[in-house]
């Protein structure tokens, strides 16, 4: 923590919200290999723009404008969120079937380590492992539109839409549905379930594809599974531009230092 001395030449919150913009700075303090730690002289040696303390405020309001912008779409995230959760669970011409009536399962494939890549040069499949995208490879093991399960991990339980060619490891379940069933409609349906419920094991947790298939679900008859999908994928159109905005805002701090400071 960075405590102040002379509040009458420097703000806390002007400090504070530079070293935030600015965490290169304070990653270049660290020392060590497994578990770097801060050297604090290289951290008290680090120099910082010093405006006047009317400048400082400027920047100081300026910046909570643009978290206060974040932290409403934040709340609209989740509010959208919500919806989509009641939108989902929410049909009342239902038939209640165990979701081994809905779609087959199957965990992917093994690959080794060394041959996934870590960026796509444009030439590449993206690899589904139990967390979503692990990297890429130079070949692929399915091609189509299908909900991807993380079977093993801390996170297992995630569902991902896969699209086009990408290669499924055996961390990942590929969710395969069955006829007068929507893709995108399994989908969400699958995000609704909170899989991550089901795993077991401490160290290592999983999820057990005849367990998952075992569980029973609300199925509407495919036109009303059309209209949920045609529902949710306007609200996640909001939910992304929202992030948009969320995501941006690192980028707006730091034109807020630059219209200042340069």
């Amino acid at each position: 923590t960075v405590q102040v001395k002379d509040n009458k030449t420097l703000l806390q919150k002007y400090i504070d919200n530079y070293l935030y913009i600015n965490q290169d700075y304070i990653y270049l303090c660290g020392r060590g290999v497994g578990q770097k730690n801060i050297d604090i002289d290289a951290f008290n040696a680090i120099k910082y723009p010093l405006p006047p303390l009317d400048i400082q405020q400027k920047i100081v309001d300026e910046i909570e404008d643009v978290e206060k912008k974040s932290i409403k779409q934040i709340s609209h995230i989740n509010k959208l969120k919500k919806e989509i959760n009641i939108i989902i669970n929410n049909d009342i011409i239902s038939k209640n079937v165990p979701l081994s009536d809905v779609a087959t399962m199957k965990a992917g494939q093994n690959i080794k380590n060394p041959n996934i890549i870590s960026e796509n040069n444009g030439h590449l499949y993206p690899c589904f492992g139990g967390n979503g995208i692990r990297g890429y490879l130079t070949n692929y093991s399915h091609e189509g539109i299908y909900p991807i399960i993380g079977r093993q991990g801390a996170l297992c339980g995630n569902v991902c839409l896969a699209s086009g060619k990408f290669y499924a490891t055996e961390h990942a379940i590929v969710v395969t549905p069955k006829k007068n069933v929507s893709v995108k409609w399994l989908y969400y349906k699958l995000i609704s379930l909170n899989l991550n419920q089901y795993a077991k094991g401490t160290a290592q947790p999983g999820l057990s594809v005849q367990n998952i298939l075992k569980l029973s679900l609300d199925v509407p008859p495919l036109p009303e599974q059309q209209k949920i999908v045609t529902q949710i994928e306007k609200l996640e159109k909001q939910i992304a531009e929202a992030q948009a905005i969320i995501d941006n805002s690192k980028q707006q701090k730091q034109e807020i230092l630059d219209k200042y400071l340069k």
